[in-house]
């Protein structure tokens, strides 16, 4: 068990148009990460501040717009479950020689 990312996520990438006023989402991806349930005020992309419902730390980059789910799911719309949360903020800051990146995204 890996001690610093504990916890399997599910994540679906930031969705593109489908041409038909609907999205299409990339195929769901297993991850582990460690989420904690915890309000932390940010600020959005928008220029807006915000607080989140969940904050989670993961091994690689996400997409602003993409959806995290904690758990395993095989959906193919993160929308079509309810516990599914949209990605509002990410960011990715390296280590002193760029070697490793801590990676955040708050829901």
């Amino acid at each position: 068990m890996n001690l610093i990312y504990p916890q399997s996520a599910t994540y679906w990438g930031a969705p593109t148009p489908n041409g038909f006023g609907g999205n299409t989402w990339t195929p769901p991806k297993s991850l582990m990460v460690r989420w904690e349930e915890k309000n932390e005020e940010f600020i959005d992309l928008q220029g807006n501040t915000k607080i989140s419902q969940a904050v989670v730390f993961a091994q690689q980059d996400l997409d602003v717009g993409g959806y995290l789910l904690l758990g395993d799911s095989p959906l193919t719309d993160p929308t079509l479950d309810n516990n599914a949360m949209v990605i509002q903020r990410y960011s990715k800051i390296p280590d002193l020689r760029a070697v490793q990146f801590n990676r955040k995204a708050w829901l």
